[in-house]
């Protein structure tokens, strides 16, 4: 698979936190009230920072820490892989494509082929679920479409995935149908940070789910 170029000139930059003072009237004046219809000024105190964006774009909020946005859990080898065994006419591999909501180059992003792009010496139901796991966290941080990937330092089954931006929302997207022909179990579900399932489709009967996640990084300025 040849990777499209995502354009990323500058990282997202994060001000250290400062306060700003906020001047507004109490309330509308009322000018047949005379002296007395003037609303009294008033001034309000938030603290925040200044989050520029890599498309100079700039938002005030408060920066959190950087974190996963979501997870895909390698639950088996149960995916089918030509690469090991010649898959029936009617076949269709699993597929994970991740990226940023903002890329510019939607027609241009491929998904990723389990037994082709990554986890090439596993599936048909063998294999080592952390090596096929590194294998597609390896493969989602070659794609360049805005995204960054890394296996779960508590459990090396689980990739982490974020957008390189932080102000970005994920979108997840998870083509499962090879684990109903070796009658065994989904080989790709889709989870919140914490563990919630959010995909799978054992459950849901379905062999496609996308998740959209917002960012969890940055939250709103607080007033003092």
């Amino acid at each position: 698979m040849v990777a499209p170029i995502y354009r990323q000139m500058f990282r997202s930059t994060v001000s250290a936190p400062f306060k700003m003072l906020v001047a507004h009237l109490e309330r509308p004046s009322d000018p047949s009230k005379g002296e007395s219809g003037n609303p009294r000024p008033i001034r309000r105190g938030f603290e925040t920072q200044l989050i520029s964006s890599q498309r100079g774009m700039g938002l005030l909020g408060t920066y959190t820490s950087k974190t996963p946005t979501l997870v895909i859990r390698v639950n088996s080898a149960d995916y089918f892989n030509s690469l090991l065994g010649n898959p029936p006419p009617f076949y269709s591999p699993d597929e994970v494509v991740a990226f940023s909501n903002d890329i510019e180059i939607y027609d241009q992003i491929t998904t990723l082929k389990a037994g082709e792009n990554f986890g090439q010496t596993e599936g048909n139901g063998a294999g080592v679920l952390s090596d096929i796991a590194a294998s597609l966290s390896e493969a989602l941080n070659n794609t360049s479409f805005g995204i960054e990937s890394s296996l779960d330092p508590n459990d090396n089954t689980r990739v982490l995935i974020n957008t390189i931006s932080i102000e970005d929302r994920l979108v997840l997207k998870v083509v499962s149908y090879s684990y109903l022909l070796l009658n065994g179990v989904p080989a790709f579900i889709i989870e919140d940070p914490d563990g919630t399932v959010l995909f799978d489709p054992a459950n849901s009967n379905e062999g496609v789910g996308t998740v959209v996640k917002n960012t969890t990084e940055i939250k709103p300025l607080s007033e003092f």
